[in-house]
């Protein structure tokens, strides 16, 4: 199954890449009359790659990531100070709740964007792990399986 690469992804590569090649090509390539590159003249450039504009995919995709952040990072403020018990548990659980609706609203918005570049394939992975999320499959019950009882006697159509 091929993955798409995120941009952010690719950025973050690229810009590690940089960083940790940027001082061995300095060593070994000449500037103009002779002259060696310094390597920290090639750190800015990794630092531009990395305040490239945005896509507007990108800039919603980190609002809903920033907005179930904020929401977290409320709900954990509240809990400091709290004693263990039935109001602490609630506001864990509701945590874990804005947890899961951010990561719902996230995949929304990729499987959104999918779509309106046309990429069927995309949106219809992203469809069918929301659908899990939001449906999971029911747990069964193991399945009892009989066996021997040590000291019995086989019963008819069993081993002798």
């Amino acid at each position: 199954m091929a993955h798409a690469i995120s941009p952010i992804r690719t950025l973050t590569a690229l810009a590690l890449a940089a960083v940790l090649v940027a001082p061995a090509l300095a060593a070994e390539s000449p500037q103009a009359g002779g002259a060696r590159l310094d390597a920290k003249a090639a750190v800015p450039a990794v630092q531009d790659l990395a305040r490239a504009p945005r896509t507007p995919e990108e800039l919603a995709l980190a609002d809903v990531r920033n907005a179930t952040q904020a929401r977290v990072t409320e709900l954990l403020a509240s809990m400091k100070g709290l004693q263990d018990g039935p109001a602490l548990r609630a506001l864990q659980l509701k945590v874990v709740e804005l947890k899961r609706e951010g990561d719902l609203q996230f995949l929304r918005t990729k499987a959104q964007f999918a779509r309106q570049r046309g990429d069927l394939g995309a949106a219809q992975l992203l469809e069918a792990r929301i659908l899990a999320i939001t449906n999971p499959p029911a747990r069964r019950a193991p399945a009892l399986i009989s066996r021997p009882v040590p000291g019995a006697t086989p019963t008819e159509g069993g081993r002798p």
